[in-house]
């Protein structure tokens, strides 16, 4: 699975981790590869740099990225840099969430969220073995 969240760290390359967390910069030339050919389900979070909502999500989606990294890919995608695929998911507001299963958009969720309403989203698609509690 992949996660996206508000805005890269400057000076990171596309595909990379931002610093040392599992957050994973999206672009529209290597979202194919990282998203839609995941075999882990992986959580998207389209965002821009005047979003303050975005801003504010930005240590939840790191601390989810860390917490379910090897079970749940999570990246970030900048809505002005990447317009196909902004366009492609008709991405109207954000944040905007998407969580891919299997390649497949599984779930879409607007706006700002608790990092227990996101952990609960995480959890419905992990099978049993590799759902285990995590802190909060």
């Amino acid at each position: 699975m992949l996660l996206a969240s508000c805005g890269p760290e400057t000076g990171t390359q596309e595909g990379h981790s931002v610093g040392h967390e599992a957050v994973i910069v999206l672009t529209d030339a290597i979202y194919e590869e990282h998203v839609l050919r995941s075999n882990e389900p992986v959580l998207v979070d389209f965002w821009a740099a005047w979003c303050q909502p975005c801003l504010e999500m930005k240590p939840i989606i790191r601390e989810l990225a860390e917490e379910y990294d090897g079970r749940v890919k999570i990246g970030q995608m900048n809505v002005k840099d990447n317009p196909f695929t902004t366009a492609k998911y008709e991405i109207e507001a954000i944040p905007a969430l998407l969580l891919f299963q299997d390649g497949k958009l599984f779930r879409r969720i607007n706006g700002s969220k608790t990092k227990d309403e996101l952990v609960r989203l995480l959890e419905s698609v992990l099978v049993p073995a590799d759902r285990t509690a995590v802190e909060k």
